[in-house]
């Protein structure tokens, strides 16, 4: 025996030394392990009340460890302060070559939902801060970074100021890195210990390696799996659980919080569908859940559905299309009030969400939403939502100005009070083909179906201007390599429908812009547009 924890048996440091073959003894209790360890030893008191409770220790603690010979680790705990600081924007920076080589200085950690203790400490051989970089601080560490992992006392006892030894649940990144740190730790208590690598699988991963060839059956594998996730993760309502779904969509902030439970049942497409997880995770590794019903996110489900009850032959995720093109369509906070009155400016046009009283009115919103009742439809041969989908091609297009472009977003509000033959009469340029690029393709599918002439004029118009804006001004949302995908649609669909050198020279061009950052892994870069022509930039 070379190292003592104190924990409850499900604590992930004690699974995977256990799975590692790592031996060790458990305790329950800080004075336990004190007294099952002996000279040499290494002793971990582990905090199993974080994120509420801290680790406390007698004032004799380090003074009755250095009496028996054995070093310690402690996390959640502050030597010289109880004050607690949640984290938003920091992450974990290695601020010491002490883990080198295996984990070099400024490399980069995830550590999910972190609540530390504030100390006075320096020298620290981990911190928290806000820094710039994906693996690397590539600027350096900030000097008012937080100690996360330091040596109390030098040699002899080390604390960790909030608790690493949650980093399965807590699906702390890079897992390789997590497996390196946790490997010197325990080489640090137990010096003259020989530590194997530890290894675990996380919760997250990937279903092959980098350099793994991938089995016959693995998209039909990852198709079903793709689409149990929406059963599995209980975000198609069900009748059961509607009520409580709207009462948190309207008493959570932003209507963000908490996911569905996990024996709620799941439903079939009738009652909608949720957002799904936010991005947020925490402690113990959940996410909160985003309770908005939206026409883009339901239309892009069905399409999915749609297509994999094509494969997998299951006329029960069929269905599952069905119902939600069917909600979209059906549901009068989307489609109905105004947006069914031909009288209305609001006509035809499909509502953000369930929630945005008065009429939220997206270009690019509404373009995913077609498009997944226009690809659904498609596949399951279906026309009963023709003349839902014509009239919001209408109600786009009317709102759209000779130029090609309509507003990024169109308030109800606004439009009762300006009409819509406002908006078709606007010059209004918008050089975001985050917002515009999609309705193109839905104008040059409706015109290919329809033969109307203003679809194709006022599409061919905007991706003309954005063309010839390329690159330097254009506006570009999250990243610029998504502002390039955007394109591929309207541009494929210009050849389809006016097949020119012009046309196929516009499509290879941007096709080969973003292909130029693709790794040979098949991945495909993000890059950032310049800092002063982005939203939600870095």
């Amino acid at each position: 025996m070379a190292l003592v924890l104190a924990c409850q048996p499900g604590n992930d440091l004690a699974r995977v030394l256990s799975m590692s073959g790592v031996p060790f003894e458990r305790a329950e209790a800080r004075d336990g392990a004190l007294r099952l360890a002996g000279p040499g030893d290494g002793v971990l008191l582990l905090a199993d009340g974080y994120p509420d409770r801290l680790t406390t220790l007698p004032e004799d603690f380090y003074a009755a460890a250095d009496r028996i010979g054995v070093r310690t680790y402690v996390e959640f705990t502050g030597a010289d302060t109880t004050e607690i600081r949640d984290t938003r924007w920091e992450r974990g920076i290695v601020a010491s070559d002490a883990l080198a080589p295996d984990v070099e200085p400024h490399a980069i950690l995830g550590i999910h939902g972190c609540r530390y203790v504030e100390t006075t400490a320096r020298d620290a051989h981990i911190v928290m801060a806000r820094v710039a970089g994906l693996d690397t601080a590539v600027h350096g560490i900030p000097g008012d970074a937080a100690p996360i992992l330091y040596e109390h006392v030098p040699g002899r006892h080390l604390v960790a100021t909030m608790v690493l030894s949650r980093f399965v649940a807590g699906r702390y990144a890079p897992c390789e890195t997590w497996a390196s740190i946790w490997r010197w730790i325990c080489r640090w208590l137990a010096p003259d210990t020989e530590i194997p690598s530890l290894g675990w699988q996380p919760l997250v991963r990937p279903t092959a390696a980098r350099g793994e060839a991938l089995a016959s059956k693995a998209e039909a594998g990852a198709v079903q799996r793709g689409i149990d996730w929406y059963r599995n993760a209980r975000v198609l309502v069900h009748p059961a659980w509607a009520d409580e779904a709207g009462r948190r969509l309207h008493e959570y902030p932003d209507g963000t919080g908490p996911g569905p439970d996990s024996g709620w049942p799941a439903g079939d497409g009738s009652c909608g569908m949720i957002e799904g997880a936010s991005s947020t995770i925490h402690t113990d590794g959940t996410q909160d859940w985003r309770y908005f019903l939206r026409d883009d996110c339901i239309g892009e489900a069905a399409f999915a559905h749609a297509v994999a009850g094509a494969i997998t032959g299951s006329d029960e995720i069929a269905s599952i299309a069905r119902n939600l093109c069917d909600f979209i369509v059906g549901e009068p906070d989307i489609s109905g009030g105004p947006r069914s009155d031909p009288a209305s400016p609001h006509y035809g046009l499909l509502n953000w969400d369930t929630r945005a009283d008065g009429g939220v009115y997206y270009g690019d919103d509404n373009a995913r939403g077609l498009l997944g009742i226009v690809g659904a439809a498609a596949v399951l041969d279906c026309d009963a939502w023709d003349a839902r989908v014509l009239a919001a091609l209408l109600a786009n297009l009317r709102t759209t100005g000779p130029g090609g472009f309509r507003p990024n977003r169109i308030d109800g509000g606004p439009l009762d009070q300006n009409g819509w033959r406002y908006y078709s009469g606007l010059d209004e340029v918008s050089l975001a083909p985050h917002y515009q690029a999609w309705l193109w393709a839905c104008f040059l599918w409706a015109y290919r179906a329809t033969g109307f002439a203003p679809f194709l004029e006022r599409a061919k118009a905007g991706i003309s201007t954005v063309m010839e804006a390329y690159p330097n001004d254009w506006r570009w949302t999250n990243g610029i390599q998504q502002e390039r995908a955007r394109m591929l649609l309207p541009l494929a669909w210009l050849v389809r429908v006016e097949d020119t050198d012009e046309h196929r020279h516009w499509l290879s061009f941007m096709a080969q812009e973003l292909l130029s950052a693709q790794d040979e892994c098949g991945a495909i870069r993000e890059e950032l547009g310049t800092v002063d022509s982005g939203a939600y930039g870095p």
